[in-house]
């Protein structure tokens, strides 16, 4: 997964990303200064899944930039980090995933990761253990019985006509 980092201290974004790297998911992390550079890197924003943000930062700061970042990409999980507190209500106006400060990344940082990634998994399974639940159920509709195995297509008539209908 592709991970952004902007925060205008150079110590911090080093913390964020020794944080990151010990959760140990090979991530690919790009380093930004201002919400101005994150920015003006859109084609790399694009592909990320997660960018973490300082909210206090000179000229655009991490609220600006995360509302212009999610106008662009609804889908990418913004986490809003700072060290003041009174900034988390405005972190609802730019709809970010998580919001953690600085001084306890240790602890709410993997929690957080782990959050996202489960979130993401879910999104991109390509089968839910549930579906073959479905596909009985729906066989049972069609037909009036339960297959459970073989080859099986099933099909609905169409009232008043000889064609029927394949569901696959």
């Amino acid at each position: 997964m592709k991970i952004a980092i902007c925060d205008d201290s150079r110590e911090d974004r080093d913390a964020l990303r020794a944080l990151l790297e010990a959760c140990g998911h090979g991530f690919e992390i790009r380093e930004y200064g201002s919400g101005a550079e994150l920015y003006a890197d859109m084609g790399y924003v694009r592909e990320c899944g997660i960018v973490f943000l300082d909210i206090n930062m000179e000229g655009m700061d991490g609220l600006e930039a995360a509302g212009r970042i999610k106008a662009e990409c609804p889908k990418v999980h913004i986490v809003l980090v700072t060290a003041y507190v009174n900034y988390a209500l405005d972190g609802y106006k730019v709809k970010a995933s998580r919001f953690l400060l600085k001084d306890d990344l240790e602890r709410t940082l993997p929690e957080c990761v782990e959050d996202i990634l489960r979130e993401e998994r879910v999104v991109d399974t390509p089968e839910l253990p549930h579906q073959h639940e479905v596909h009985r159920k729906t066989r049972q509709l069609c037909h009036g019985t339960d297959h459970r195995e073989g080859d099986f297509r099933p099909e609905v008539q169409i009232p008043g006509s000889k064609a029927a209908v394949h569901i696959v």
